[in-house]
């Protein structure tokens, strides 16, 4: 039993080891998650975090996840 999560808690650990695993996990399990997708912005571009926050939230509760995505990792074609 100890072994079996040893073997688990190896597995799960590749998730926490920066914060783009771990909020990019995070992001492609869960859904409309504004927590990770902010989170995972901010990793990719500290300077804009707080602009692009509002933005963010507002196609995550449009259900417009992929486009909220896209925003905080690649910047975007639509202008906040």
């Amino acid at each position: 039993m100890l072994g079996a999560c040893a073997v688990l808690a190896r597995y799960q650990v590749q998730y926490w080891r920066d914060s783009q695993s771990l909020f990019g996990h995070a992001v492609a399990v869960t859904s409309n998650n504004v927590v990770a997708l902010n989170s995972l912005g901010f990793y990719y571009r500290p300077d804009l975090w707080q602009a692009r926050y509002g933005l963010v939230a507002v196609l995550t509760r449009q259900g417009k996840t992929q486009e909220a995505i896209q925003v905080r990792t690649n910047g975007s074609a639509r202008k906040p």
